[in-house]
């Protein structure tokens, strides 16, 4: 028996993992094979993580609060302006996985990645709720204040699939436009 499990494509198949694949990728490349005659299959699992043993750990270094005199804009001022935005496209929510995006929308800075500063997090708007995943051991000094004050729901990292699935209506790839942000698998389990 094989030490991990095998997946068998159909012949000229590509496999396309959608947690790390934008939708507009998503779209023009099922355009391409299409027209080759081709055939894409979206998997949620990522084999090379089911494969790589030996991965470095994810990185925990502190975040940090971005000071007010240097962000020009507070969070709650941040948050009604992305908002207004998402309003006005007719979505109901908004998900950020950006990291500088996360970064410049709650104020906060991180050490995740060699020379920015940012940090492993996600963000999900509704109308009603400001929500940020990351790892709580990384909040620093003063951070879980900041973010509580601004009226945002700090959650795990890993908590953001659970979380989309409890929206109501919904969410739709077709909001996602052209950002490079993952097709999410809202309704696999």
């Amino acid at each position: 028996m094989p030490r991990h499990p095998l997946v068998y494509f159909p012949p000229l198949a590509r496999g396309v993992i959608s947690t790390l694949s934008s939708h507009a990728h998503t779209r023009s490349s099922n355009r391409r094979t299409y027209s080759a005659k081709k055939q894409t299959i979206r998997n949620g699992r990522n084999l090379v993580d089911e494969i790589w043993t030996d991965q470095p750990p994810v990185p925990r270094r502190p975040v940090r609060v971005h000071p007010l005199k240097f962000a020009g804009v507070g969070v709650p001022e941040k948050i009604a302006a992305v908002r207004k935005l998402v309003v006005k496209e007719r979505a109901s929510s908004l998900v950020v996985m950006a990291m500088d995006e996360v970064a410049w929308l709650f104020n906060i800075r991180g050490s995740d990645i060699l020379y920015n500063p940012v940090a492993f997090a996600a963000s999900l708007l509704t109308q009603e709720d400001a929500f940020l995943f990351i790892d709580t051991v990384k909040l620093g000094e003063g951070v879980e204040q900041h973010l509580m004050e601004a009226g945002v729901t700090i959650k795990p990292y890993d908590a953001l699939l659970a979380e989309l699935r409890t929206l109501k209506p919904k969410p739709s790839p077709a909001a996602a436009g052209t950002a490079p942000a993952p097709l999410l698998p809202i309704d696999s389990q």
